[in-house]
C-alpha cells in the first residue's frame, strides 16, 4: 500500500475493558490484484476521549506506519458528535491535514437509530419490554444454566449467552403482563409481529452494508430501495401478511389505532433517514454509483463521477481506457460480479496498464460504508481478553489480535515486509482456545424483536489482515 501510494480510509471506535478505554485503528484500501483489504493498523488505550486526543493519536499512528495522511480518502466512525460535529470534531481536525477527506459515517448506525426513533410512536414500548425480559431471564440463566441448556436442546435452538446494551432492574412480571395480559394479548402480539416484519427490512439492508464486498458504488441503490420499500408499504398499508390478517380480526377501534401507529412508524423512519441522507441525483453517492461498472454509462457520466471525487486523473487517458470497459462490461464473465470483482477481472484481462482506471478503483473502494470491521476487532478483543486472562496488558492483546488476524493471511501476496507489523511486535501464538471456530461470524448479537437493533451480522474472518 505504501509502495504503490494507494488511497486508504481510517476507521476507529472506542470500547471499555474494565477501566481501560481501547481504540482499534482499521485501514481499508483496494489492490488491483487482490481487491478490498481491511487491516488492523494499531490497537491502543487512552483515557482521553476528546476530539483533539483522538486526532493526535490517529495522525501519530499513521506517521509511525509510514502512511501519508494526504492519501487518506475517508474517516469512518460512529455518528457521535466527537467524531462528526460541525466545529470541534475529529473529522474537522483531520480536514486541516487532508482537506479532501470524506466523512464515512457508519450508515448502518443511522438505520439502527431510525428504528428506535420510529418505534417511539408505537403505543407499545417493545424495547423496554424486551430489556425487562432480558433482565429477568439473565438472572435465571445464571442460576439454572443447566435448565436453560436443556430447554434449548428441546427446542433445537442454540444456547447463547444473552447480551444487553444496559443493565436493568425491575419487576419483569408487571410490564410483561401489561403487554400480554388477557385484554392486551391480541393487540400486543400484533405490534410484535409488525416489528418482526419491518425490522427484517432494515436488518437486510444493514447486512448488505456490512458485507466485506460491499462498496460505495452500491450504496445509493441500496438506500433508495429501502426508502421505496417504506413508501410502498405506506401506500399499500401493508404491515406484513400476518399482521394485516390479524388487524381484520380486531375490533374496528383497535384496528384503526394499530394501523395509525404502524403508518406513523413508516413515516418517522423515512423522515429520519431522509434528514440524514441526500437522495437527490446530484448527491455524491448518486454520482459515484456510475463508477460501479454494473451498467453501461456514457463516458460523459463516468467522467463527471470521477471529477466529483477530486482525483488527479488524466482525463484524456481515461477516455482511451474507458473503451476497454465498454467492450467488456456486458461480457458473460462479468455477469453476477459485484463492482470490485468487475474491476479485478478488467485489470487481469487487459493488455494495457489502465493506470487511470486503477486510480479510480483504488479511491472509490477505499471508502467504507459502515464501521463493521472495527466492531469485529472488539469482538475478537472480548474473546482474547476474557476474565481468566485479565492480567494481560494492551500491548499483549494488540499482538494477539494481530497474530489471530494474520493466521489466514495468504503469503507471497506481493505485500512488502514493511506493510506487516510496523510496530515491531513479534507474532504471538496466543491461546489455543482462541480458535477461529469460536470467533467466526461474531459481530452483533441482538434481539430480532428489539427496535434498537437489527439482527447480528458476521464479518468474514479471512478478510482481516495486518499491515
Amino acid at each position: 500500500m505504501k509502495e504503490n501510494n494507494l488511497p486508504f480510509s481510517v476507521a476507529t471506535d472506542a470500547s471499555n475493558k474494565g477501566t481501560t478505554k481501547c481504540f482499534p485503528i482499521v485501514v481499508r484500501y483496494f489492490q488491483s490484484d487482490e481487491g478490498i483489504q481491511h487491516v488492523l493498523l494499531d490497537f491502543y488505550s487512552d483515557s482521553n476521549e476528546t476530539s483533539q486526543a483522538i486526532t493526535d493519536q490517529l495522525l501519530a499512528k499513521l506517521e509511525m506506519s509510514g502512511l501519508d495522511v494526504k492519501n487518506m480518502s475517508a474517516y469512518a466512525a460512529d455518528n457521535a458528535s466527537v467524531n462528526y460535529g460541525k466545529h470541534n470534531s475529529v473529522y474537522q481536525k483531520l480536514k486541516q491535514s487532508q482537506k479532501d477527506v470524506l466523512p464515512a459515517n457508519c450508515l448502518a448506525h443511522i438505520l439502527h437509530n431510525a428504528t428506535r426513533y420510529a418505534a417511539r410512536s408505537l403505543d407499545l414500548d417493545a424495547e423496554n419490554a424486551v430489556l425487562k425480559v432480558y433482565s429477568h431471564f439473565s438472572i435465571i440463566s445464571k442460576q439454572n444454566s443447566k435448565g436453560v441448556k436443556e430447554f434449548c436442546e428441546w427446542r433445537t435452538a442454540t444456547c447463547c449467552g444473552m447480551l444487553s446494551p444496559v443493565r436493568l432492574r425491575g419487576n419483569c412480571a408487571k410490564i410483561v403482563w401489561r403487554c400480554f395480559g388477557e385484554e392486551r394479548n391480541e393487540v400486543s402480539e400484533t405490534y410484535f409481529l409488525f416489528l418482526s416484519h419491518v425490522l427484517k427490512v432494515f436488518s437486510d439492508t444493514i447486512e448488505a452494508l456490512e458485507a466485506k464486498s460491499f462498496s460505495i458504488t452500491s450504496f445509493f441503490k441500496v438506500k433508495t430501495e429501502l426508502k421505496q420499500k417504506l413508501e410502498r408499504r405506506m401506500k399499500d398499508r401493508f404491515f406484513g401478511f400476518t399482521v394485516n390478517s390479524k388487524l381484520k380480526q380486531l375490533p374496528p377501534c383497535q384496528s384503526k389505532k394499530c394501523e395509525a401507529d404502524f403508518l406513523s412508524f413508516y413515516e418517522r423512519a423515512k423522515k429520519y433517514i431522509s434528514d440524514r441522507y441526500d437522495f437527490s441525483d446530484t448527491s455524491f453517492h448518486s454520482k459515484v454509483a456510475k463508477l460501479g461498472l454494473t451498467t453501461a454509462v456514457p463516458f460523459e457520466d463516468y467522467s463527471a463521477a470521477v471529477q466529483a471525487c477530486n482525483l488527479d486523473i488524466d482525463m484524456d487517458g481515461l477516455y482511451e481506457e474507458y473503451a476497454v470497459v465498454e467492450g467488456t462490461i456486458s461480457s458473460p464473465e462479468m455477469e453476477g460480479c459485484h463492482s470490485g470483482e468487475r474491476y479485478l477481472k478488467l485489470f487481469s484481462k487487459a493488455d494495457v496498464p489502465l493506470v487511470n482506471l486503477r486510480k479510480v478503483s483504488a479511491y472509490i473502494f477505499s471508502i467504507p460504508c459502515s464501521n463493521a470491521h472495527t466492531e469485529h476487532v472488539f469482538s475478537m478483543m472480548t474473546t482474547a481478553w476474557r476474565n481468566e486472562r485479565n492480567r494481560l496488558d494492551v500491548d499483549s492483546v494488540k499482538a494477539e489480535l494481530q497474530s489471530l488476524q494474520d493466521i489466514n493471511r495468504p503469503r507471497g501476496s506481493g505485500d512488502s515486509e514493511a506493510m506487516r507489523g510496523t510496530s515491531g511486535t513479534p507474532p504471538c501464538p496466543g491461546d489455543k482456545a482462541l480458535s477461529w471456530a469460536r470467533d467466526e461470524n461474531i459481530l452483533l448479537l441482538t434481539s430480532p424483536g428489539l427496535p434498537a437493533f437489527a439482527n447480528g451480522v458476521g464479518v468474514d474472518r479471512k478478510q482481516m489482515k495486518v499491515i
